[in-house]
């Protein structure tokens, strides 16, 4: 945006300043105050103790409408000289119906929303619709007993889910005194093979946080509790959850795997090209999403029919491999100690494909997003994988992904 001019007028006989002579383009009216208030501040107002100053009134604005310059229009400013506001701009936050706001998003309806904040159903209708009418806009699109966001409602809902994040967070920064603690749900051989090896060191760059951790294969439903996250094995089927709990979780790919044939060190010799594999007894994971069909089908061959022990766990199938018994097709993240011990060893390593895929998915409530431990553990995870992911775009890509669905599944109904 261009500020064409900007002119402090010297203090009249009243005592007042008058700030004039403002011009914007038509088509940025969106960033219009923050170059409004940058150019104040330039002008001698960053000192003053409460905005605006008592002595400063707004005359001569050029005004924007749609793309023409409407010389000589009004702009209805907060704390205006009359004391106008703008249209659908409160005076104060509403703070009690965003409250009620936040908890109709999160729980998916206004009756559960009511449950958890201890009100009538009533009573949170009420609350929503005054905040729709205070703000201008429609927030929530009512199908029967259920609700959902409408473009505007899932806008504001990231703002307010990040602003009672925050301050969930200072509340916790000032009153924390115990230890932190964070519930884990997690599959079983990321937990044996990765996490629990790195525990002293999560524990010592974490200070405060208690981790409880339980391994099993089932997915996390987060009805109550019980966990806090989940790192689960494979991206979780799109009608797993329900529609409305389904916006009210987070899930994080924890970055790419490779997997690749993994021996111990005594039989690497004989393995030098793909076709090697066919006299080797191959070691099967039952619960794996990429398996030995796959990878020779990567490297322009047929699997051999299975001849080899199967388990259930990737971490059984390590073992038995650093054992002898056979060659196993694993994740090299899952096997990173065997492999830095010497155990374990990649004898195509830079001869053949692997395959690369996302196996392993944190996910959590998008309430717990904020707490504390969920904050440190998350800056560890991500640190520790070396993963650069923002959140914040996750969750808005995660959102419209969702939205698009809903409005499918309607649109499905209603034909």
């Amino acid at each position: 945006m261009s500020v064409a001019a900007m002119t402090a007028v010297p203090r009249d006989a009243e005592g007042r300043r008058e700030i004039v002579g403002l011009h914007v383009g038509p088509s940025e009216a969106e960033t219009f105050w923050s170059v409004f208030l940058d150019g104040l501040l330039k002008h001698g107002l960053k000192n003053a103790t409460s905005w605006p100053p008592r002595d400063i009134w707004w005359t001569s604005i050029i005004g924007v409408h749609g793309t023409r310059v409407i010389p000589g229009s009004t702009w209805n400013l907060p704390h205006s000289r009359n004391g106008a506001h703008a249209p659908h701009m409160p005076r104060h936050l509403p703070l009690s119906g965003l409250r009620v706001f936040e908890a109709v998003t999160r729980t998916g309806s206004f009756r559960s929303a009511a449950d958890d904040l201890g009100l009538t159903a009533s009573a949170v209708s009420h609350a929503i619709r005054t905040l729709e009418r205070d703000l201008g806009a429609v927030l929530f699109e009512r199908e029967g007993r259920s609700v959902r966001l409408t473009a505007k409602g899932e806008t504001l809902m990231r703002h307010v889910e990040r602003a009672f994040g925050e301050l969930q967070l200072g509340v916790g920064d000032v009153a924390a005194r115990g230890p932190q603690l964070l519930k884990l749900h997690c599959a079983p051989s990321f937990a044996a093979q990765w996490l629990v090896p790195r525990l002293r060191r999560l524990l010592r760059e974490c200070p405060g946080l208690e981790l409880r951790i339980a391994a099993g294969t089932d997915y996390t439903h987060f009805l109550a509790d019980e966990f806090d996250a989940d790192i689960v094995y494979g991206a979780l089927p799109p009608d797993f959850y329900g529609a409305a709990t389904r916006q009210s979780i987070m899930m994080l790919p924890l970055g790419t795997e490779v997997v690749t044939p993994l021996c111990a060190p005594e039989l690497a010799p004989g393995i030098r090209s793909a076709r090697d594999l066919l006299g080797q007894t191959l070691i099967e994971s039952e619960t794996k999403k990429v398996r030995w069909p796959a990878w020779f089908a990567a490297n322009g061959m047929v699997a051999p029919a299975s001849n080899g022990p199967r388990f259930d766990r990737s971490f059984l199938s390590l073992s038995a491999a650093a054992d002898g018994l056979g060659v196993a097709l694993e994740s090299t993240l899952l096997a990173e100690r065997e492999l830095a011990a010497g155990r374990l060893v990649r004898p195509l390593q830079g001869v053949c494909e692997d395959v690369v895929y996302t196996g392993h998915w944190l996910v959590f409530p998008r309430t717990r997003r904020y707490a504390r431990s969920m904050v440190m553990f998350l800056e560890w995870l991500m640190k520790e994988l070396q993963l650069d992911i923002d959140l914040d775009e996750l969750d808005s890509a995660a959102h419209d992904t969702v939205t698009l669905q809903n409005r499918q599944a309607t649109a499905a109904r209603d034909t």
